[in-house]
Parts: structure tokens; C-alpha cells; sequence
């Protein structure tokens, strides 16, 4: 029968035009597929898992999230995802929880958005949004450090939370750290659970990590990809040689506000996309591309 499952991966992989990988994540995350089993242990896939495929691709090509064309293929429901309107309310909920110190509500305000539009969405059109707009508070002197360093506490544990351990030995690893002096590590550690998710062996080094102690950390990991990532070009700039040697020995790419494509051409590095959301999904679909051959391969 034509639906009878018997496609392995690699060929779904090649018809839908996405990496494996990809696919992987769409089943283990989403829940797109249920395929069967060979004695063995392969899966097999149908038909029917290609039509699925290919509709969420069709969907996420015109800007759809992933949760969201999920649903809308397998269930039928809307296509949901924050509106500027939404946002702005999420956002001043959490304005209002962070004014008061509350770490319930804002925490309660976080996962409502997660729930209703996906960790992604969350971080990238509400999260990330409102910390932008504490910072700018802060150095305007509208808000004290006080309520700076509660907001910034509660998102880096909530967000540092939703990390997934992958306990794959054939995964690529990959090593997160913000050089000296760079102290602004949100959006490096929102990466990493969007890319622990995508199936990347994140080894979270945070703010401020010495380039000795960096060297020392790939030395014994020998990581597939280091991602460093600064608001400001001179932290790139004022350690360029030392990030040069590290780039050469291992890949790198860099991100952020200071990752400009002059820096990242002196590093030899390459420069992730600017936004968040656009980052997660290069080093999704480009695991591949930086994994390289175990030794003696």
C-alpha cells in the first residue's frame, strides 16, 4: 500500500528538502510524526509523514512558528502567534510584576505566554522585547539596580530551566561563553535551550569567561562549535588575537550587537543572524555543517 510506512529518515530527510536533524526535532519537540519500527530499531515513514512534513515547511517558510504549524496541520487549530497588541499587554504585565517585586506573577505572566505561543515566540517577541526596555529604564534612571537585578535573575532561572539535557553521544557540542567584560548573558543562554532543544550538546560557560579558562574548558571538549556573544564590538576587539587562534583551532561564530561583520571577519569567526528566533534556526538546520568527523574518521 502506498501508506504503508517504509521510507527511513535520510530519504524523508532528502524529498522534504530539511536536514534529519531537523526532522528529528520536529517528531521529539512537536510531535509530528509517529513512525514505526523495524525489528532493528530504524524508523520507517509514510506517505503521509511526507505530506505532514511538507505542509509545516510550506507553513514555517511563510513565518508561521513551528509549534504553530504543528498544530495547524495535525489538529486543525488557528495559526496563533503574539501579536504586537499581545505583546504589548504580556509585556506590561510583566512591567507591572517586576515594579512590585512580585516573582510569582511574573513568573506565572512568562509561562502563560509559553504555554499559548511556544518558548521561541516567548523569548524572542516578549522576553527579550521587555528586557531591552529594563535596560533602557535603567540607564535613563527610571528603575533602580534593584528591580534591574530581580528581573534579570528571575529570567535567567526561568529560562535556564527550560534547557533539555541530550544525553546523545553522536551529538555535536557546543560551548556558549561571553568574553571579559561582557556581562549581558540573556539572549546567549536563551540560545542555548533553543539549541539544546534542536539537539546541540550545550556546555553554558555564561558572562565574563576568561579566554584562558575557555581554551581550557574546548581543550578538554573539543566542541563542534564555540558561540560567543557581546553588545559591544570592543569586547571582541580588545582580545581579537586570542579569539583568532581559538577560531582557527575550533569554529566559531559570534553574536550580538557587537558581532559586526568587520569583527567577525578579524576573529575569523562566523556572525550568527541578528535576531534571536533567525539565530536558533541557522544552527538548527546547520548542525551538519559544523559537526565534524570523530578522530581516526
Amino acid at each position: 500500500m502506498a501508506n504503508e510506512p517504509s521510507m527511513r529518515i535520510g530519504r524523508l530527510a532528502e524529498l522534504v528538502g530539511v536536514s534529519s536533524d531537523v526532522l528529528r526535532v520536529w517528531e521529539r519537540r512537536y510531535g509530528l510524526f509517529e513512525p514505526e519500527r523495524t525489528p532493528g530499531g530504524y524508523r520507517l515513514y509514510s506517505e503521509a509523514d511526507l505530506d505532514l512534513a511538507r505542509r509545516v515547511l510550506a507553513l514555517r517558510e511563510k513565518g508561521v512558528p513551528i509549534s504553530a504549524a504543528v498544530s495547524a496541520v495535525t489538529q486543525g487549530r488557528p495559526i496563533r502567534s503574539a501579536s504586537a497588541e499581545q505583546g504589548l499587554r504580556l509585556r506590561r504585565e510583566l512591567d507591572s510584576a517586576a515594579g512590585e517585586f512580585d516573582e510569582f506573577t511574573f513568573v506565572s505572566v512568562l509561562d502563560r505566554a509559553i504555554d499559548e505561543f511556544g518558548v521561541a515566540d516567548t523569548i524572542h517577541d516578549i522576553l527579550m522585547p521587555h528586557l531591552q526596555q529594563v535596560g533602557t529604564e535603567w540607564e535613563a534612571g527610571r528603575i533602580s539596580v534593584a528591580q534591574e537585578h530581580f528581573v534579570s535573575h528571575i529570567v535567567r532561572r526561568r529560562v535556564g530551566s527550560l534547557a533539555r539535557l541530550v544525553d546523545d553521544a553522536d551529538a555535536p557540542i557546543a560551548v556558549l561563553a561571553c568574553p571579559p567584560k561582557e556581562l549581558h548573558d540573556i539572549p546567549l543562554l536563551a540560545l542555548g535551550v533553543l539549541m539544546s532543544d534542536a539537539g546541540w550538546r550545550v556546555r553554558y560557560l555564561g558572562p565574563n569567561t576568561p579566554l584562558k579558562d575557555l581554551y581550557g574548558a574546548c581543550e578538554r571538549l573539543d566542541p563542534d562549535l564555540i558561540i560567543m556573544s557581546g553588545t559591544r564590538r570592543t569586547v571582541f576587539e580588545a582580545r581579537a588575537g586570542a579569539l583568532r587562534r581559538l577560531s582557527q583551532r575550533w569554529p566559531m561564530a559570534i553574536g550580538g550587537r557587537g558581532a559586526t561583520p568587520s569583527v567577525a571577519a578579524v576573529i575569523g569567526a562566523d556572525r550568527l543572524p541578528e535576531h534571536l528566533r533567525d539565530s536558533a534556526e541557522f544552527l538548527l538546520t546547520s548542525r551538519d555543517q559544523y559537526r565534524r568527523p570523530a578522530a581516526g574518521q
